[in-house]
């Protein structure tokens, strides 16, 4: 299982990646990773791009200019990859293709790590759903 700094290695590593580039192409190749309202994912993630990444406890935020977040659990056995090249697996869920033709690829060999789309007002009342972040103050 990722543990949290693990995690926030991943999410500093990708900030750096791809944040403020532009997604050009979203694709889900297992419909059971994905979470909320499923006609938002194209609408929302396509042409936008992601304006930060933040970690809450082992789940990764992915604030869209187009005002959404996406969540990302990858469990026990989740990860992203980051890559200029085209990489097959079989346990690739989704990808996700940006402008200067680079990829990120959700890879889970498992049954439970998650995309999820939400809203500003979902986002603000995660600590009642997943808790305190261990690393934050008020825990």
């Amino acid at each position: 299982m990722p543990e949290l700094p693990e995690v926030d290695i991943l999410r500093r590593s990708l900030a750096r990646k791809i944040i403020n580039s532009k997604i050009i192409f979203f694709d889900v190749f297992d419909k059971k990773i994905l979470r909320g309202n499923k006609e938002l994912f194209q609408k929302k993630i396509k042409n936008s791009y992601f304006k930060y990444i933040k970690r809450y406890g082992g789940i990764l935020i992915f604030k869209l200019a187009s005002g959404y977040y996406l969540l990302i659990n990858l469990y026990s056995k989740g990860d992203l990859i980051y890559t200029k090249e085209k990489i097959k697996d079989k346990n690739i869920k989704a990808v996700f293709k940006f402008k200067n033709n680079s990829e990120v690829y959700f890879v889970n060999s498992g049954q439970f790590g998650y995309i999820q789309i939400i809203n500003d007002k979902q986002r603000q009342r995660m600590s009642i759903h997943f808790g305190l972040d261990p690393t934050r103050e008020e825990f």
